[in-house]
């Protein structure tokens, strides 16, 4: 695995040109054209984007330049046998690559893990807290939107909903470190919020609807921070709409140095305990990262099988997704086959497996 390195164009190619580019590079990325298969003539791109021969064949040199396509006498282009992003991957993470976050360790162990048995190659990424003008994070949104990887892994949503932002192309298969819930409906997740400031008014009716066609009757809440005063009341009203108990409300703080760790533990162990006078059947935390925290919880006061006595899930960073139709691959906790899922996945888009960008498969464990 190595860093991507930061890459700054220093002036803009002509637009009808990078159209062109863009578009050559998006069909093979979707299989659409096949590794090896003759491409239209140049006058098909002529006039589908009503430009000029220059213009087209100026894409084309910049293609084979990138080795995407390959020039062949008397015939035309032919698309490269081997495409550049072939079992290519890039990585994005939170943070900076001296001090990485527990989380990113796991992500990157796991990586090596399979580049050591398989072709895939990864690259790293340290750009989702970073400004969008920042030369990293423009090196890789330039990098993801043409195309030079077969996949992107996000450690988890970017809190941002810019349309530039790396998480919002769409033609590009990605994947991440997502918590299972109801309203993951394959890469069309419902944003529960449309932006951060309306955190104090997150409806969590998909979760309570789930939790009424599973049977269950009595929810614990625990927020990643106090929205707003009123923000218990709000919750307990949904619940009573559902035909829900909501029992206690707990607040456990969103952030994950140690010490919010042991805070949170402390919550977790005190308010899931046999002994509680009121006892759950559904949890809801608000962030994904305390979902195994949780999870320990259950087992250490219940046995190893604890935490599958409740039904346990997470709106997290879903609140903030934009409203795209990424294909993301997989929703879970489990690094490991989540990286192998996106592998596989992109490898499938990429011999045509993805007719319907709008449609991707849901993969969960």
């Amino acid at each position: 695995m190595q860093a991507m390195k930061t890459r700054v164009r220093f002036g803009p190619k002509p637009i009808k040109q990078m159209q062109v580019a863009d578009y050559v590079r998006s069909r093979l990325a979707q299989g659409k054209w096949a590794p090896g298969q003759l491409l239209p003539h140049r006058t098909w791109f002529i006039d589908k984007f009503k430009t000029t021969h220059h213009t087209v064949q100026k894409a084309f040199n910049q293609l084979r330049d990138e080795k995407f396509v390959v020039a062949v006498p008397h015939l035309g282009t032919r698309a490269a046998e081997t495409l550049p992003f072939a079992n290519r991957f890039l990585i994005l993470c939170y943070g900076v690559p001296e001090a990485p976050s527990i989380l990113t360790q796991a992500i990157l162990k796991s990586a090596e893990a399979i580049a050591g048995r398989t072709e895939a190659r990864f690259e790293i990424a340290y750009a989702l807290d970073l400004e969008f003008d920042d030369p990293a994070h423009i090196a890789a949104l330039d990098a993801v939107r043409s195309h030079r990887y077969a996949g992107v892994f996000l450690e988890a949503l970017p809190a941002h909903k810019r349309k530039d932002s790396i998480v919002s192309i769409d033609d590009v298969p990605m994947a991440g470190i997502f918590a299972p819930n109801p309203i993951a409906t394959g890469s069309l997740l419902t944003p529960l919020i449309d932006s951060a400031a309306g955190a104090t008014t997150t409806d969590l009716t998909p979760f309570f609807v789930e939790c009424r066609q599973r049977g269950l009757k009595r929810i614990a809440v625990f927020e990643g921070f106090l929205h707003s005063t009123d923000r218990e009341d709000e919750i307990r009203r949904q619940a009573q709409a559902h035909g829900l108990e909501c029992g206690p409300y707990h607040v456990h703080g969103s952030d994950t140095s140690l010490p919010a760790l042991s805070l949170a533990r402390r919550i977790f162990r005190m308010a899931l305990a046999p002994e509680f006078p009121w006892q759950p059947e559904a949890i809801i935390v608000g962030d994904d990262n305390f979902l195994p925290l949780v999870e320990d919880v259950l087992r250490e006061h219940y046995g190893q099988d604890g935490a599958r006595r409740f039904f346990v899930t997470s709106h997290g960073n879903l609140p903030c997704l934009p409203k795209t139709g990424l294909p993301v691959v997989f929703h879970g906790l489990n690094v490991e086959k989540t990286l192998e899922t996106l592998i596989v996945y992109a490898e499938a888009c990429t011999r045509g497996g993805r007719r319907d960008a709008s449609r991707p498969r849901l993969v969960r464990f």
